[in-house]
């Protein structure tokens, strides 16, 4: 099969998406999309998408030199303790960005919740990321742009890249390479985290 352009949305369905373990071993991961496609939450990587189920009181695995931020997407909440202050996470799509090389515990203010995860190594790469849900959203390069289906979604891109149309599921992914002053824009029924990823001048 004939690789699409990288100025054309590409797919990453979920079907598709590995299941890996968590760097410390408590627990499993779903792996949206990383950066090499060949690098693994063990190893070096320049960014990574990911989300977990989390069961049980537990702590984070560290990743020094990363930058992370973390969205609650299902559940009753968490309460985190990052490097010994309280954040509580307790409303869909609430937010909180940490340090990797923090020391990071959670506790469940519930049952079980579904997190979403970006993680990018600042000494290369910047990211901007931001829920959109049942609106329209811009985005510039140069830049790679990833647009993560957060429930079931219908997502119209704009002509700058070609209209398209995609029905999504949750966790389906749309990946493009965005070039220096190119801007592209959706419109999404529904709810979908948009991510630009740019290096670091």
């Amino acid at each position: 099969m004939q690789t699409p352009p990288h100025n054309t949305w590409r797919m990453i369905p979920s079907e598709q998406q590995r299941i890996v373990p968590w760097r410390n071993g408590e627990g499993e991961t779903r792996q949206i999309a990383i950066e090499p496609p060949d690098a693994t939450a063990a190893s070096a990587f320049a960014w990574r998408i990911s989300s977990a189920k989390i069961t049980a009181k537990s702590p984070f695995s560290t990743f020094p030199n990363i930058d992370r931020s973390l969205w609650l997407l299902q559940g009753s909440g968490l309460l985190l303790f990052i490097a010994g202050q309280e954040v509580r996470l307790e409303k869909q799509f609430a937010r909180v960005d940490f340090a990797g090389e923090a020391e990071v515990k959670c506790e469940l203010l519930g049952g079980a919740v579904c997190d979403l995860n970006l993680m990018v190594d600042r000494t290369r790469y910047r990211a901007a990321a931001t829920v959109v849900q049942n609106e329209q959203h811009e985005m510039r390069g140069a830049a790679t742009v990833l647009v993560v289906a957060l429930s079931e979604v219908t997502l119209l891109c704009d002509k700058a890249l070609g209209q398209q149309r995609f029905a999504l599921q949750a966790f389906d992914a749309l990946r493009v390479e965005l070039p220096a002053q190119q801007q592209t824009r959706i419109a999404a029924q529904g709810a979908v985290l948009c991510v630009q990823i740019c290096a670091v001048s």
